[in-house]
């Protein structure tokens, strides 16, 4: 994201003194914000005047903040909803989605803009979620990144179709949770297995990560119509061949839709100066 860059080195060059303050420096959480947001619901082409703009002008975290509550307006969220579904419900080319998404994560857990200030709840919190893979593990939550998926006990492994492996890179296909779920429950199951193990197992109050249960909550009534497996045979192979590459890629999409609408509306929300 070359464009917010710009922003970066504005603030950089603000504070490259050595001589701010420690709410100068604080000043870098609304451009962490910014960034993020640009990423998930930003257009280069009609954002890059108005960034340049902001980078230039002499009071400009006023002006990020403004360009931050700016996306969530009544006027621009159907703008910014199409944006984010056109890019990410396609082939997106990106690279590192899985630290993408926990940026995303971070802001959705910890931040907010109170009296035109972007605050974070816990620095600590913060640290902790970004540094501590025992409570806070990356998992490849609806498609599996070895691109297959475990059935009848745990015995046999289905190859996922090429053009669904790919899903597994997408910036919503990441939750965050205690390794021990991992490892223990989720193992290389499909997402409705995964849901019924968590389920069974009593553990969900073990997850900590806010956007992980989003997600979560939003696939409670989705992906509901994988294919009955019993020994994994040539019948029940092309029925599940069937189901990714039709219901599943529909699903997804319905999915994506879904998480987009409940982040615009979080964000929207995290107002707390209206």
């Amino acid at each position: 994201m070359v464009v917010p860059k710009i922003l970066i080195l504005k603030y950089y060059l603000s504070i490259c003194d050595g001589k701010a303050k420690k709410a100068t420096c604080k000043n870098l959480y609304a451009i962490y914000f910014y960034n993020v947001l640009f990423m998930l619901f930003g257009d280069k082409k009609s954002d890059a005047e108005n960034i340049k703009r902001i980078s230039r002008s002499t009071e400009y975290y006023p002006e990020v903040v403004k360009a931050i509550k700016n996306f969530f307006e009544d006027g621009n969220i159907s703008e910014s909803r199409q944006i984010a579904i056109a890019k990410w419900n396609s082939n997106y080319e990106n690279e590192a989605l899985q630290y993408k998404c926990k940026s995303l994560a971070t802001i959705y857990n910890y931040f907010t803009i109170n009296n035109n200030s972007v605050e974070i709840s816990s620095s600590d919190d913060v640290y902790n979620f970004l540094s501590d893979e025992d409570v806070y593990n990356i998992e490849h939550f609806i498609v599996n990144g070895s691109g297959s998926t475990t059935y009848v006990d745990g015995k046999d492994n289905y190859e996922l179709p090429d053009s669904v492996k790919k899903y597994s890179a997408y910036i919503f296909n990441f939750i965050f949770v205690p390794k021990s779920i991992n490892n223990d429950i989720f193992k290389n199951y499909s997402v409705r297995t995964k849901m019924e193990l968590l389920s069974k197992s009593n553990r969900t109050s073990e997850i900590k990560c806010e956007y992980s249960k989003m997600i979560i909550d939003i696939v409670k009534d989705m992906f509901a119509d994988e294919v009955t497996i019993t020994d994994l045979n040539d019948s029940e192979q092309k029925e599940l061949d069937k189901y990714w590459l039709v219901t599943f890629k529909n699903e997804y999409s319905r999915f994506t839709s879904r998480v987009i609408d409940k982040l615009l509306d979080h964000f929207s929300n995290t107002h707390t100066d209206k």
